[in-house]
């Protein structure tokens, strides 16, 4: 009888060992799971963009600062559960179909695009690309912060599908360059081969200066230039230099037509599969990237235009008589259309929210 209760002893004190030991976290994207020395192991989060290694890697200008911000204090931030490893130079996607299509399926977690190259997915970011709406960078930054940048970036999700937001990255006002003409007036661009965003409002704007308007996608925007399928393209500073797009154009005419920025988005599972404390620490650390990238683009603009002058790349002001003649054209041309576009509830919003920050900037 002894025997027997020893018996049953023995098999209870197994059973309660065996159930003091803890639980592994189950794998997946926005999980910890344990490390060989029974410690968790961070998640490592996969960053794709298109930039390159030498704008990753220039600390004198530093565009890529508030990346480099995201990936140091992310971390941290989670206490440990969450790292982020950067591919540059579109080694995981080079366009941006291939960006829509890795943030969506989860190949990658994160991901920046372009407001006026996902045309082809939502039409969300129209008001961005309303031409000579924004009269400065802090009139844009103050409507990006309000509910306007809200309302696109939420509108931009919804079309796209299984992403979430992160925060915005201003790039500059866009320039036209040509590879040959100095462009002084509307009238110089009539039936030039311009490549312009696959954005309908981009591309009625240029239609509206009599251009004759080609599709090319970012990546192949150097060839298409230097083999001169196209003659013209329009981008902010920071694209023409370090795309070094002024190895195959000669002139630039500072327009300032449009505001360019980008996006940032994570994979809505990753994100989702995050807790709540970690949620709140992923959108807090975005908030403060958002901040940090207009910073850094109000401080390096100039920097960018004379290191473009060095490379050689003639600009040419406009006079405000010639800069009021595109805006003529522009406004009267395009505005109508996106109002129509956008439907006049939402172009009002855009509307008023542009006069409430010059306004609180105390812009005439």
């Amino acid at each position: 009888m002894k025997r027997i209760v020893c018996m049953c002893m023995s098999c209870l004190i197994a059973l309660s060992l065996t159930g003091c030991g803890g639980q592994k976290a189950s794998s997946g994207s926005a999980e910890a799971s344990s490390g060989a020395d029974g410690g968790a192991e961070p998640v490592v989060l996969k960053m794709a963009t298109t930039n390159s290694t030498a704008m990753w890697e220039d600390t004198e200008l530093d565009l890529m600062a508030a990346e480099k911000y995201f990936i140091q204090e992310l971390p941290k931030r989670t206490g440990g559960r969450y790292e982020v490893k950067i591919f540059l130079d579109g080694q995981l996607a080079s366009g941006t179909k291939e960006q829509v299509q890795g943030i969506k399926s989860g190949a990658f977690d994160i991901t920046e695009m372009g407001t006026g190259s996902v045309g082809e997915f939502t039409q969300a970011f129209m008001e961005l690309n309303v031409p000579y709406l924004f009269k400065n960078q802090d009139v844009v930054d103050e409507v990006l912060l309000g509910e306007v940048g809200r309302d696109m970036l939420a509108r931009s999700a919804d079309d796209i599908g299984n992403v979430k937001p992160l925060f915005y990255a201003d790039n500059g006002f866009r320039m036209l360059t040509h590879a040959s003409k100095v462009i002084k007036t509307p009238a110089d661009l009539k039936g030039v081969k311009i490549r312009v965003q696959p954005d309908p409002i981009m591309i009625a704007t240029f239609e509206a200066l009599g251009a004759s308007v080609v599709s090319v996608p970012y990546s192949e925007l150097f060839t298409a230039l230097q083999q001169k399928l196209v003659d013209a393209q329009e981008n902010p500073a920071t694209n023409l230099y370090n795309a070094k797009l002024y190895e195959v154009q000669k002139t630039c005419t500072v327009t300032n037509h449009m505001f360019t920025a980008f996006v940032y988005y994570m994979n809505a599972d990753t994100f989702n599969g995050m807790s709540v404390e970690d949620q709140k620490a992923v959108m807090e650390l975005s908030a403060e990237c958002q901040k940090i990238r207009a910073d850094k683009m109000k401080e390096v603009t100039e920097k960018y235009i004379e290191k473009l002058k060095e490379a050689g790349l003639e600009f040419y002001e406009l006079s405000n008589e010639e800069l009021q003649a595109f805006s003529d054209c522009m406004v009267n041309g395009v505005w109508p259309q996106c109002t129509q576009e956008m439907g006049q509830e939402r172009w009002d919003k855009l509307q008023n929210a542009v006069k409430e920050a010059e306004k609180k900037l105390n812009i005439q």
